[in-house]
């Protein structure tokens, strides 16, 4: 699955407003965790 990113186009179908990379470097450089336990069987 690919997340829509808005990069100041408009984009009506945007998932968001931030990428992946940079959401990964505020977590990080914040000590948070951002892994998801499976709730699946």
């Amino acid at each position: 699955m690919t997340l829509v990113i808005e990069d100041g186009t408009g984009k009506a179908n945007a998932e968001s407003y931030v990428s992946v990379a940079d959401f990964r470097t505020y977590a990080d450089g914040r000590g948070l965790d951002y892994t998801v336990a499976s709730t699946e069987p």
